[in-house]
C-alpha cells in the first residue's frame, strides 16, 4: 500500500479495528514517516517489524489503547531516534528491563492509565534526555529511589490519579534540581521531605490537590518558596524517619524481620490505624 510514497512522513491509523495481522512486517518500507499513529485498535501483539523500515525517520510513535499487556525486548530497537512515544491505555502488567534502552533521543513518553503498580529503575537507565514524563492513572504507591537519577533533562513529571504516599527527594535524586512541573494531584500523599523544595532548584508548578496532607497546588514555587513551605508543614512534619539499625533478625518461614526504630510524629500510638505498610 505505501511502497512508492516515499513523500509520506505522516500516518494515522488509529481508532480503526487494525489486528497485529492486519499489519505486514514491512509494510511501512518505502516512506518516510517521522509520525506513526496505531492508537486505539485491537492489535493486541507488538510487531517490532512494523519499524524495522522507520529506522532513519521515525520521530513520533502512538501506540495508545490497543490492548497490549506486555511488549518484546525489541520492541524499539529499530527507532533510536524517537522523540515521542505515547502507549498509555494499555494493561501492561510489567515490561521487560532494558526495553527503553534504545530510545536515547526521547523527550516526551506517556505511560498513563497502564495499571502500573511499580516503576522499575531499570526501564529508564538511557532516557537521559527525557524533558516530559507522564504516568497518571496508574497504581503507583511508591517512586522507588534514584528512578530518575538517569533523567537530568526532566523538566515535567505527571503522576496524579495514582497511590503515592510520599515525595523523598532520593526518588528523583539527580533530576530534581532541574524539574520545573510536578503534578501529583489525586494521591495519597500523606509526607514530603523537608529539604523536597529547596533540592528543586528551578520548581515552578507544584499540584498537590486532594492528598492527604495537602489539599493545595502552588503556581510560583521560585518565588513563594517561603509561603509553600509553610503550606507543606504538616507534611514534613510526618515525614517519617526510618533508623536502619536491627535489633534482631530471624528467618523463619523464609521471612525476615528485624525491629527498628522509627520517628512516628503522627502522634498515635496505634500503628494498624497509621496509613501505609509497617
Amino acid at each position: 500500500v505505501f511502497r512508492n510514497n516515499p513523500n509520506l512522513e505522516v500516518l494515522n491509523l488509529g481508532n480503526n479495528q487494525l489486528r497485529r495481522q492486519d499489519l505486514p512486517p514491512n509494510l511501512f518500507a518505502g516512506t518516510a514517516l517521522r509520525t506513526l499513529d496505531l492508537s486505539n485498535n485491537p492489535l493486541r501483539d507488538f510487531d517490532p517489524n512494523w519499524l524495522a523500515p522507520l529506522t532513519a525517520t521515525l520521530r513520533e510513535l502512538n501506540i495508545f489503547a490497543n490492548g497490549f499487556e506486555s511488549l518484546p525486548l525489541d520492541a524499539f530497537v529499530s527507532v533510536p531516534n524517537l522523540h515521542t512515544l505515547s502507549m498509555g491505555d494499555n494493561p501492561l502488567s510489567d515490561l521487560p528491563t532494558g526495553i527503553f534502552n534504545p530510545l536515547t533521543s526521547l523527550e516526551v513518553f506517556t505511560l498513563g492509565n497502564c495499571r502500573l503498580r511499580t516503576l522499575n529503575p531499570e526501564w529508564f537507565i538511557s532516557l537521559r534526555n527525557l524533558t516530559h514524563f507522564h504516568v497518571p492513572g496508574n497504581r503507583l504507591i511508591d517512586l522507588p529511589v534514584g528512578i530518575f537519577n538517569h533523567m537530568l533533562q526532566l523538566d515535567n513529571f505527571y503522576v496524579y490519579n495514582n497511590a503515592l504516599r510520599e515525595l523523598n527527594v532520593e526518588s528523583f535524586g539527580a533530576s530534581l534540581p532541574n524539574l520545573r512541573v510536578l503534578y501529583a494531584s489525586h494521591n495519597e500523599i500523606t509526607a514530603v521531605d523537608p529539604v523536597f523544595i529547596d533540592r528543586a532548584e528551578r520548581l515552578e508548578m507544584l499540584m498537590l490537590v486532594n492528598n492527604v496532607c495537602i489539599q493545595e497546588s502552588f503556581f510560583d514555587v521560585i518565588n513563594t518558596r517561603e509561603d509553600v513551605r509553610a503550606a507543606l508543614s504538616q507534611c514534613h512534619q510526618n515525614f517519617a524517619t526510618v533508623i536502619p539499625r536491627c535489633s534482631y533478625m530471624m528467618t523463619e518461614n523464609d521471612e525476615y524481620a528485624c525491629v527498628l526504630t522509627i520517628d512516628n510524629p503522627i502522634g498515635r500510638d496505634a500503628f494498624a490505624t497509621i496509613e501505609g505498610d509497617h
